[in-house]
């Protein structure tokens, strides 16, 4: 029986631990999933719109606008909660930070499609048989979207670190 209780309180001060990770690696790992969620609702949007005939550079700031606003809301009460800075602040230059690096990476996708379309068609031809269940132009969107994300990610965790923290001063 004493075994067992060791091995119980053991487990339980591990879970603990995880569960009150107030390290850089335990933020980051919660911004991460936040973000995982995030880019789900991004991607699904993007395909959507990528799909139904628009632009990768004009459905990436759409879907991303969706994306980052959740990744904002969530993230700033469950990855940043002890921030120090007010909404008044962090929020409009969340927003500026987003404009800039959504047309960034919109610009980026959209080069990226046009530049490896013709061998995603190529691929998608012989893989799947002349019937993809994405047409070989979304298929290339959503590859390009894919190379992009770790960049537009990371740069997305040390802004919010910066104007949640408040360690961006604009005085």
């Amino acid at each position: 029986m004493t075994r067992f209780r060791t091995a119980e309180s053991h487990c339980a001060g591990i879970g603990l631990a995880i569960a009150t990770m107030g390290s850089k690696a335990g933020r980051l790992g919660r911004f991460a999933a936040v973000s995982a969620i995030g880019w789900g609702i991004d991607t699904g949007v993007f395909l959507l719109l990528v799909t139904l005939g628009l632009a990768p550079a004009l459905a990436n700031f759409a879907s991303a606008s969706c994306g980052v606003g959740f990744v904002y809301i969530v993230g700033r009460f469950r990855v940043f909660a002890e921030a120090r800075s007010s909404h008044l602040i962090a929020v409009p230059i969340y927003i500026a930070w987003n404009i800039v690096a959504i047309l960034i990476a919109s610009v980026a996708i959209s080069f990226l499609t046009f530049f490896i379309f013709p061998a995603v068609r190529e691929a998608s031809m012989v893989v799947f048989n002349e019937r993809p269940f994405l047409s070989s132009f979304a298929l290339a969107a959503l590859l390009s979207k894919i190379a992009v994300t770790p960049f537009s990610m990371y740069g997305n965790y040390v802004v919010m670190g910066l104007i949640v923290e408040r360690r961006l001063r604009l005085n």
